[in-house]
């Protein structure tokens, strides 16, 4: 969902629509085409400022009055204008405008919030934000659910108050008092008595070397196996003054031995336009740039081997180890690791068989063909302008933390969650954060199912996703500057004690904030977002372009990064940039659209329940519909490890969802949506699958059978708001919502179906009867009905099925099936019918009428009887009208990243996505069926470029 809009909309909600019901003789008019078809080509699976300054250590700013909280280069220790505004349990705190926010902690699972406007205005034109936080580390669940009360009095504090607890005072940006004042720790024997400086000594190899040179080594080749190794032969292609850069003999490169554009010595095989200049440039690039700034940041690596280099190791066995999980797979795609504990100790064929006694980091291999890994395809390019430098600075990064923790302050290896946040804030500092990106959309996506925390990885590898540790790190660098990243890197200590230490915070307090940040409007650049204090909950720093110098670099340049995007924009685009040792371009297919955090809509009279991961995962929910003047909102579990933060919205201008109040399956009246906006902006439906009713059909004899009627969903999606006639593309989809404290999900693969107004059957109480045919038997909707009509009118809750397709490609020859193919016009008659034996006078005889028994073939028979029961007088609708999760092969959840479109909303659920081109001006009907029953949201926009 996107957030912005929610804070800007201007749309009319419609309050009633027309019914069109079922009259005999019916003939109507089809229309060619009815403006559907699958949308413009674009893939909607997973896919499937200051330019000039980039000195971020820039300490010359003196002004201690300075309160922006971006700036970090305040020189007073003790001044940054920032007031944390957090106390606990709402001590002191009302909301009287947009921004203001209450923070609660549960009390025996309970969190009490008093919405009342401090200068007496209604909260009924009020939008409030709700932010749950599981604190519990690991392994507790907090499902929970929300009620409404009558405010206790005018202004007064919510009914049931707990006892307040000062929080502890927040660390103030580039505060060092919280830092122990600690000398630069150094490298093993490897820094220069005279100056300090790190002087490496003289290596073994040169540059005569390349290409000649081979050395083995133990690769890691099973993710759940940490004893499990393959020894490899590498070629030496790149060599630096910091880096040895290896490649396996598997992998294919050419040698172009000056440089100069023409290779002088070809592969044996094809090497795609991979050779030796593409390795020797990020040497440089780690000489100039990986090197000297992660150890700015973080502090010096370790030099066991005393050859004063590290290794890097090209090999597809990394690619090969995720080969066997396919694209939907949670596993993520191996592209580094570096494991210190194993490569620094002396190597022993039975105790430590895999150290290859060096600093050495393995990274996954360019692949564009998906020889290794057919679900990891990258591109040379790619891989040589972002993967590779960007898998090297988060290893790199593992083996400074190890050196610091372990080595030099004789401590524990830090833990994994910190590792992955870390080594991915250190691909970012370097300028090749880009490869963060679609990461840190699947967190916003779904913050509530991904921990902070809580990851299952152990050892070197980690295939976990890091979304959430990355924009952690990346707020907390941005909030707090640099010493705290140094500082918490610089310990003996390892996890959330440590970090509650060295920023001075606790742990929880800290995530509320960071949360609190997500939604920040200072956080990005675009529109959007709350307009929370900046000072109090400090947002993400404004990213910026990087200039930096294509040749010649210097120690400290962000070389190779040359116009790349530096930092986070969680509201609005951020680019992935391609070339950054010459002119920069934009791989526009992989840029990502950031909204901030997606969040579920609670609407009065309809049942919200939430659950959220352990370790510190949080869901953001939208309260809108507030009931009352003055109202209280309650938020209750069985579980008491959970916090809330709930922050004043803007007030309400329009009305942008609609609930579906309709709860009998025979009820088939239309929930109206609001008018869809043309400015890209979404509207949203609060909906239910509810329990299956019942009716009564009749045959001719007289007989009656009692008949299952399922709960099938009809929004009236109106485009009144496009010029009559323009192509709209419009896109929808389906999140789950939970149906207890337990996390239940109801709904069985859910469907959408978008179709003409007139093409969905409308049975009335008045024209769906037996009416003045005293012949025929007697029936009428809803109770009684012809059994053709049960099966014509009353929408299946079965999309479609391949026996069920008409189209007017089917031939009617014999393919040696027993199957007859499915006619939506049924055979008609020679002779005048009468209204005993073809009720509607279509000249086709209720015995003979089409009985379908999915969706499809529902809209087939409407579609005929607007043209007359003329199949050659209308173009049937075929399976272009469904989600895209109904219609393919897979079950991996559909989304688009570029647009910000789609995702997951539960564990191992697809949920459903529609991507359809619309006629402007017209008015259709989204359907919602599933097998199963429950609740769940819709949200509905049109793409304007």
């Amino acid at each position: 969902m996107t957030f912005k809009s929610v804070l800007s909309t201007s749309v009319v909600l419609l309050l009633s629509g027309s019914i069109v019901g079922l009259q005999a003789g019916c003939t109507g008019e089809g229309k060619d085409g009815f403006g559907i078809s699958s949308g413009d080509g674009t893939n909607p699976s997973i896919d499937d400022t200051d330019t000039d300054d980039t000195d971020v250590n820039d300490t010359g700013d003196t002004d201690t009055d300075d309160t922006d909280p971006n700036d970090t280069a305040d020189t007073d220790p003790n001044d940054t204008g920032m007031d944390t505004g957090m106390v606990e349990d709402g001590e002191g705190q009302t909301f009287d405008e947009p921004g203001d926010v209450v923070i609660v902690e549960s009390q025996d699972g309970v969190a009490t919030v008093d919405l009342t406007d401090a200068s007496g205005d209604s909260n009924t034109d009020q939008d409030f934000y709700l932010v749950v936080v599981n604190t519990s580390e690991e392994e507790e669940e907090v499902g929970f659910a929300l009620e409404y009360h009558l405010s206790a009095g005018e202004g007064n504090p919510a009914a049931r108050p707990s006892a307040p607890q000062q929080m502890r005072a927040s660390s103030r940006i580039g505060q060092s008092s919280s830092l122990p004042a600690k000398s630069k720790p150094t490298r093993n024997g490897l820094r220069s008595p005279s100056t300090g400086e790190p002087v490496a000594p003289p290596t073994i190899y040169t540059t005569a070397h390349i290409g000649i040179a081979r050395q083995d080594f133990k690769v890691r080749d099973s993710i759940t196996d940490e004893n499990s190794y393959e020894r490899i032969g590498a070629v030496l292609w790149a060599l630096g003054s910091s880096v040895s850069i290896w490649v396996d003999e598997s992998v294919a490169v050419d040698w172009d031995q000056n440089c100069d554009g023409t290779i002088d010595v070809p592969a044996a095989t094809d090497a795609y336009g991979f050779d030796n200049c593409d390795l020797e440039q990020i040497a440089s690039i780690v000489d100039y740039n990986t090197v000297p700034n992660l150890r700015s940041y973080f502090g010096d690596e370790s030099d066991e081997n005393g050859d004063g280099m590290v290794s890097v190791v090209i090999t597809p066995v990394l690619n090969q180890m995720t080969r066997n999980n396919d694209e939907d797979s949670e596993i993520q795609f191996v592209g580094s690791y570096a494991d210190p504990t194993v490569d620094l100790e002396t190597f022993d064929p039975d105790q430590n068989p895999g150290s290859d006694e060096q600093e050495v980091i393995y990274v996954f291999a360019p692949d564009p063909y998906g020889f290794h890994n057919p679900y990891a395809l990258v591109t040379i390019e790619d891989y040589t302008s972002v993967n590779l430098s960007s898998q090297i600075a988060r290893a790199f990064y593992k083996l400074i933390s190890y050196n610091q923790h372990v080595i030099m302050n004789e401590g524990e290896q830090e833990e994994t969650w910190v590792s992955l946040g870390l080594g991915a804030l250190a691909a970012d500092l370097t300028g090749f954060g880009a490869s963060n990106y679609n990461m840190a959309w699947n967190y916003l996506d779904a913050a509530h199912l991904n921990s902070l925390t809580d990851t299952e990885d152990s050892g070197a590898i980690s295939t976990s996703p890091f979304g959430s540790q990355y924009l952690f790190f990346r707020w907390l660098y941005d909030a707090y500057g640099d010493s705290v990243i140094s500082g918490i890197v610089q310990s003996a200590d390892i996890g959330t004690e440590n970090i509650a230490n060295v920023v001075g915070e606790n742990m929880e307090d800290l995530v509320l904030k960071w949360q609190i940040a997500l939604m920040s409007a200072d956080s990005t650049q675009g529109d959007g977002g709350l307009a929370v204090d900046g000072s109090s909950y400090p947002p993400y720093a404004p990213v910026s372009t990087i200039t930096a110098p294509t040749s010649n670099p210097t120690t400290g340049d962000l070389y190779g990064a040359n116009g790349y995007q530096l930092g986070i924009d969680v509201g609005s685009d951020n680019l992935y940039m391609l070339g950054g040792t010459d002119v920069p371009v934009e791989n526009e297919d992989s840029r990502v659209r950031l909204s901030h955090t997606d969040f579920a809509t609670a609407v009065f009279g309809q049942d919200f329940y939430g659950y959220v991961t352990p370790g510190y995962g949080a869901q953001v929910i939208r309260m809108t519909d507030i009931p009352f003047e003055a109202t209280q909102v309650e938020v209750r579990s069985p579980s008491s490890a959970y916090k809330v933060a709930v922050i004043r919205g803007d007030d309400v201008a329009a009305v942008n969802y609609a609930r579906d109040v309709l709860y009998s399956p025979t009820d088939v009246n239309n929930t109206v949506l609001p008018l869809l906006p043309n400015d890209g902006t979404p509207i949203y439906g609060i909906g239910e699958i509810s329990a299956e009713g019942a009716t009564v059909t009749v045959d001719a004899d007289g007989n009656q059978t009692a008949q299952t009627v399922y709960d099938t969903d009809r929004w009236l999606v109106d485009l009144s708001n496009f010029t009559n006639g323009s192509s709209v593309r419009v896109v929808a989809w389906l999140d789950y919502r939970y149906e207890d404290v337990n996390g239940t999900v109801g709904l069985t693969d859910p469907w959408l179906a978008m179709v003409p107004r007139s093409y969905v059957p409308v049975p009335t109480v008045t024209g769906t009867q037996s009416g003045s045919c005293t012949d025929g038997q007697t029936f009428g909707y809803p109770f009684l009905l012809l059994e053709y009509l049960y099966s014509q009118v009353l929408l299946s809750p079965q999309s479609y099925s391949a026996s069920e397709i008409f189209s007017l490609d089917s031939s009617e020859e014999d393919t040696g099936s027993s199957q007859t193919m499915f006619d939506p016009c049924g055979s008609q008659e020679d002779v005048v019918t009468t209204c005993d034996e073809d009720w509607d006078r279509d000249g086709v005889l209720d015995e003979n009428e089409p009985t379908p028994s999915t969706f499809l073939g529902q809209m087939q028979v409407m579609q005929c009887t607007l043209a007359g029961n003329d199949a050659s007088g209308f173009i049937p609708l075929e399976t272009d009208i469904f989600d895209q999760d109904q219609t393919d092969d897979d079950d991996s959840v559909s989304l688009n990243r570029k647009l910000n479109l789609g995702g997951v909303s539960v564990e191992e659920e697809e949920g459903a996505y529609l991507d359809v081109t619309l006629s402007g001006g017209q008015q259709y009907i989204l359907v919602v069926g599933s097998e199963g029953t429950g609740p769940y949201e819709l949200t509905v926009q049109a793409y304007v470029e």
